[in-house]
């Protein structure tokens, strides 16, 4: 086997090095705000719905994945997103227990922490299932 050239090695190199920013960068702007919350014990300011639409759009993504395969960089980037988002709604629902979690700019009325979590394990139980049952249909993969 031949050597690999030296820019060889460097385009390779370069390609993870970007790869793993990729993955890592969407989440990690969610960080400063995360530590200010924690910090100021309150989510005023940040709208848990950002949370509960990135939970929702990379559990689709995610399920996408299993019918029609993409490039695993935008999966693994999707599975460290839903981590990170659970974060964040956990921090908003931790810091204002009391507090109904409003989500009326998306029709969907207030909603409690805990109702919220039931919702979204219903959710992506719910469609789980039903990607497992119809994803070797690429219809249903392109449709869903």
């Amino acid at each position: 086997q031949q050597a690999k050239s030296e820019p060889q090695r460097m385009s390779a190199f370069t390609g993870v090095v970007v790869d793993g920013l990729v993955v890592i960068v969407p989440s990690l702007v969610y960080v400063p705000q995360y530590f200010s919350m924690r910090r100021v014990k309150s989510s005023e300011g940040y709208s848990a719905g950002v949370s509960l639409i990135l939970l929702v759009a990379n559990t689709l993504r995610i399920q996408f994945w299993f019918g029609k395969y993409f490039d695993k960089v935008l999966l693994c980037q999707s599975v460290i997103m839903v981590f990170a988002q659970g974060l964040m709604l956990e921090m908003c629902l931790r810091q204002d227990k009391r507090k109904t979690v409003s989500f009326e700019p998306l029709l969907m009325g207030r909603f409690r922490g805990r109702d919220l979590v039931v919702w979204g394990c219903f959710f992506t139980t719910l469609s789980s299932f039903i990607t497992f049952i119809f994803y070797q249909y690429l219809w249903f993969v392109e449709v869903w």
